[in-house]
């Protein structure tokens, strides 16, 4: 062909949506979790892609189909971002939940401990009463028993001597009234 026709120019826009990363970084001191969120911010960037058709390219309608593919797959690869942002977003309430369940374990943990150390010191106490060890207390009172029983057999010994010499004394006496009596 020998006469030229205008050039058509076709604009493509393509959009990237603002991706954003979150590291997480676990510390784990003596009971305690820290998570340290990163977050990472990418420039929303829009590129204009202009195409010149030349002669005997592409016809108005087939331009449209084009245009409405590409529009087409732009929204199917923004809703993929937006599912992979919500399914992150997901993750960190889920993390956030994690870490929120843990604290509060982690805090009545904390609070049973104490409950017991004082239990614990009250017992201990209660151990100890007017500034003597129960144990030793325990102790001075077994002497003090075994000290009274050996008293108790003490005057139970004595008891039967002062018997037995009783009985003898009653022997003699008969004796010498029988010896009275068998002389008389």
């Amino acid at each position: 062909g020998g006469g030229s026709k205008p050039a058509m120019e076709v604009i493509k826009e393509v959009e990237v949506e603002k991706v954003v990363e979150v590291e997480r970084v676990i510390e784990r001191p003596v009971e305690v979790e820290k998570i340290v969120e990163v977050v990472k911010h990418v420039p929303v960037r829009r590129e204009v892609e202009v195409e010149r058709l030349i002669e005997g390219g592409m016809h108005e309608a087939q331009v449209e189909v084009l245009r409405a593919e590409l529009l087409a797959k732009a929204e199917r690869e923004k809703e993929e971002l937006r599912t992979e942002s919500s399914s992150q977003a997901e993750q960190v309430g889920n993390y956030r939940r994690s870490l929120e369940e843990q604290r509060q374990r982690q805090q009545a943990e904390a609070v049973e401990r104490e409950r017991v150390a004082a239990e614990l010191e009250s017992l201990e106490s209660k151990i100890m009463h007017g500034g003597v060890h129960v144990r030793d207390r325990v102790q001075q009172q077994e002497r003090e028993l075994r000290q009274r029983e050996a008293e108790v057999e003490r005057g139970r010994e004595r008891q039967v001597q002062l018997e037995q010499e009783r009985a003898r004394a009653e022997e003699e006496r008969l004796a010498q009234e029988g010896k009275h009596s068998s002389l008389a």
